[in-house]
């Protein structure tokens, strides 16, 4: 089972849904939050803990999904950074999440998109309303299908990711 979310910003849906369809205990929902620290606030904030962990007893156990992968694109230079420490310092790379930086576009052209440096975390920027001001720094442009078949020949171990 594979999800490839685009935009996924401070991968909060990711961490819920590898705990949805892995039911593994390690993944924590909060400590995630508590480890990234990201200072702005949360577009659509999740319930309270008791609330998240009942919610995740009661969904149905996906135990047919032998493998479950989560591709989180991330664009903005200082959220990457951000998710991919957190994601080295808790080993949930081993459940299936990975994160990427691309700006996912209709186009492969122009291959690159220009953004400006931003605090990490924030959610009210995209590439239709960018850069922002003069400093900016390059990321590069994908459609979700040169996305899907870059994820596809570094799976099959033609290229190195």
């Amino acid at each position: 089972f594979t999800t490839v979310e685009v935009g996924c910003n401070k991968a909060t849906d990711a961490v819920f849904m590898m705990k949805l369809f892995t039911k593994e205990g390690s993944l924590d929902l909060y400590d995630w939050i508590q480890r990234i620290n990201m200072s702005s606030t949360f577009a659509c904030p999740p319930e309270d803990k008791e609330k998240y962990d009942a919610l995740v007893q009661i969904l149905p156990t996906w135990s047919h999904i032998s493998r479950y992968q989560h591709y989180c694109v991330e664009p903005v230079k200082e959220t990457f950074n951000v998710l991919k420490k957190t994601l080295k310092d808790t080993g949930y790379h081993k459940h299936g999440l990975s994160v990427h930086q691309y700006a996912i576009s209709a186009s492969n052209d122009p291959a690159y998109v220009l953004f400006s440096p931003l605090e990490a975390g924030t959610e009210y920027v995209g590439i239709d309303n960018l850069p922002l001001g003069n400093m900016t720094y390059q990321v590069r442009a994908a459609s979700i299908d040169m996305f899907i078949r870059n994820l596809v020949t570094i799976t099959l171990g033609k290229r190195e990711p």
